[in-house]
């Protein structure tokens, strides 16, 4: 692996299972990939009072509660707190941050949270920042405008999207401060909300005859709502494939998402060129990460002929990795699959020859390098032969596993004095620590690798 010295492993909590992050784990990487976004998007106030678990004591309630007229910081202070109530070895606190974040519908804000839902789009994701952007923009304007009781009516006709206790809260505001700090808190509240709230805004700015300021807001005389439109494309690009052929399902020609600001702080070290492990947690996006890592290492102008190989642990895995790669990738260079199954099976070096990109089971790769057929100069694959080699769950690279006996004759030829070695990049939610019971024998496990 890389031999530049790697920074010294600091928390415990890097003490977990083998297969997988704990909740803990889950929750630091995830607050610290979306804190910007969230710190804009969660309201602290509804949720203290559904977050009676061991999360918060009854003094960091208050401490948050002083801070709740300004929205960003009582956010901070909250995020604040439940880290480091999970770094004290509480449990359940990505769990009550979930649940208390689902229960006062803050949608958005639970999703980049709830690893289990998979990512967001990037498309939908910068159109819903594009939309909170304008009413932040347009607030002053907003606030002289509108009056808060015949929006909020309007907001929640057909699917409901304020709760009871918002539009208490909203009234509440509007008895002590008037009508245009309730309409500031209706936008607070609003912007917290799944997909759709924006259309429904505008809707609602329709029915109360405000169609010069829908004007303003959106620059057109004729907006209408395209929450369908916006729903359709989350379904096509978050949710799974429907039933058709694969490659119908990667022909579209749509350009690929770009990767967001953490996804590209971890990619950094490959895309120098350094040998490295992307450890990342599941949901967050790694084989995106690598299939971009992957386009610009066959872009590179110094690269003469670049094959890569992304090898698996399983054969089901195979197709789901040859879907991104293609889609990513697609149409500057060739991707293929070669697996056990028989409607993939085929020739690694003839693949290799005719594609830029082999997706494969280890033991294809394995079988290849001991041997292949004698007879057949085209099944003869050397590690020379590949400019880099990407393993997926790259923490089974232990003892008897193929993956350990691939690296075993990397690390020969590297021995040997061998030249123009593949780059290796490993991928993994978790990497292991071996059954260590203590920090620095699992810092060690870790580094050893």
């Amino acid at each position: 692996m890389d031999n530049s010295s790697p920074e010294p492993v600091t928390s415990p909590d890097l003490i977990a299972s083998e297969s997988a992050p704990s909740s803990s784990q889950q929750l630091y990487y995830l607050l610290e990939c979306f804190r910007p976004r969230l710190r804009d998007l969660v309201q602290p106030r509804p949720m203290m009072c559904r977050m009676n678990g061991p999360t918060l004591s009854r003094q960091d309630k208050q401490e948050i509660e002083a801070k709740c007229d300004v929205q960003i910081a009582a956010a901070d202070l909250l995020l604040d707190k439940v880290e480091t109530a999970a770094r004290e070895g509480k449990q359940g606190c990505l769990a009550e941050l979930l649940t208390a974040l689902q229960l006062t519908g803050q949608e958005t804000a639970a999703g980049m949270l709830d690893a289990s839902r998979g990512p967001l789009s990037i498309e939908i994701e910068q159109e819903v920042d594009m939309q909170v952007q304008l009413i932040e923009l347009m607030t002053p304007e907003i606030m002289s405008t509108i009056k808060v009781d015949e929006t909020c009516l309007y907001i929640n006709e057909g699917k409901r999207l304020l709760l009871p206790e918002e539009e208490q809260q909203i009234q509440q505001t509007k008895r002590e401060h008037g009508d245009i700090r309730a309409v500031r808190h209706l936008l607070a509240v609003l912007v917290t909300k799944p997909v759709g709230w924006f259309d429904s805004f505008i809707s609602a700015l329709k029915k109360t005859n405000h169609n010069e300021l829908v004007k303003t807001i959106t620059g057109s005389d004729d907006y209408y709502p395209s929450l369908s439109k916006v729903s359709n494309m989350q379904q096509s690009l978050v949710m799974p494939l429907a039933d058709k052929p694969l490659e119908e399902q990667v022909s579209t020609n749509v350009d690929p998402p770009p990767l967001r600001d953490y996804q590209l702080e971890v990619a950094q070290p490959a895309l120098q060129g350094k040998n490295t492990i992307i450890c990342l947690p599941t949901g967050t996006g790694k084989t995106r990460v690598a299939a971009f890592i992957t386009q610009r290492h066959l872009s590179a102008a110094t690269l003469k002929k670049g094959k890569v190989v992304v090898l698996v642990n399983k054969v089901a895995l195979v197709e789901q990795h040859y879907r991104e790669f293609h889609n990513f990738l697609k149409p500057q260079f060739k991707v293929t699959r070669v697996s056990g199954e028989a409607h993939h099976k085929g020739n690694l070096g003839i693949g290799l020859q005719n594609n830029d990109v082999i997706i494969c089971t280890a033991q294809i790769l394995e079988n290849a390098l001991v041997g292949g057929d004698q007879d057949d100069n085209m099944s003869r694959i050397t590690l020379n032969d590949f400019s880099l080699l990407i393993f997926d769950e790259c923490h089974h690279t232990t003892k008897d596993d193929v993956y350990n006996k691939i690296m075993a004759r990397y690390l020969e030829c590297k021995h040997d004095g061998e030249k123009h070695l593949p780059q290796i990049l490993g991928l993994t939610a978790s990497p292991g620590v071996g059954g260590a019971n203590g920090l620095y024998k699992a810092q060690s496990h870790i580094l050893k690798g």
